[in-house]
């Protein structure tokens, strides 16, 4: 049910591409948001304060929507969004593989070390693409609507990834690595009963 979800979701992203005229955005920029003037907080200079107070603050603009966007940019966020989707998905694909392996009496064969060792580079590719593609569809996104004058036109496109892709691209290595190894021991297992079981034969005929 994971994976058919993921599915639909996918046809969802792509056919929002070309059928909607807004772009939704979810991905660190350069702007910054101050708080709204109804939050009751103090400036910096607590000098005069007793108490507990709010200091005034802001966020960054992480997550908006542009209205009448451009193919482009519709595009562009459509990508971020599959991106996310994928590495979403992979562990239900990684899951359903070792389970159904293992439920044919197969829990230690190459099919579930391949597809161990695909999911790693799956997991460090897409998590990578997600970071970087949802930073620049947003901050694409702010500069299609404003002037380059304005304080809310982003400066530079700010880039960074979470380390949670490299982390789990590890973990998965290390899981194929067991298994490949767990392969090996059931490998001379099964030689090792196949000789025993020629060494039973021969006796047999000699007695």
């Amino acid at each position: 049910m994971w994976i058919i979800l993921s599915t639909i979701g996918a046809i969802v992203i792509v056919a929002k591409v070309f059928q909607v005229d807004w772009a939704e955005l979810s991905g660190r920029t350069m702007v910054w948001v101050d708080w709204s003037s109804s939050i009751p907080c103090m400036q910096p200079d607590l000098s005069t304060t007793t108490g507990a107070t709010l200091q005034c603050g802001g966020t960054e603009l992480t997550e908006f929507t542009v209205a009448n966007a451009s193919l482009g940019l519709r595009a562009l966020a459509g990508a971020a969004q599959l991106s996310t989707g994928v590495l979403t998905t992979l562990p239900a694909v990684i899951l359903a593989v070792i389970c159904f392996n293992t439920l044919r009496g197969r829990a230690f064969t190459r099919t579930i070390t391949r597809a161990l060792v695909g999911g790693a580079i799956a997991v460090l590719v897409f998590g990578v693409a997600s970071d970087l593609l949802s930073s620049i569809a947003a901050t694409a996104g702010l500069r299609e609507v404003f002037a380059p004058d304005s304080p809310w036109y982003p400066p530079r496109f700010q880039l960074t990834v979470t380390p949670l892709p490299f982390v789990a691209a590890l973990m998965l290595a290390a899981l194929a690595a067991v298994f490949s190894q767990g392969m090996k021991l059931q490998n001379e297992r099964d030689a090792l009963q196949r000789e025993n079981q020629a060494l039973e034969d021969e006796t047999r005929g000699l007695v």
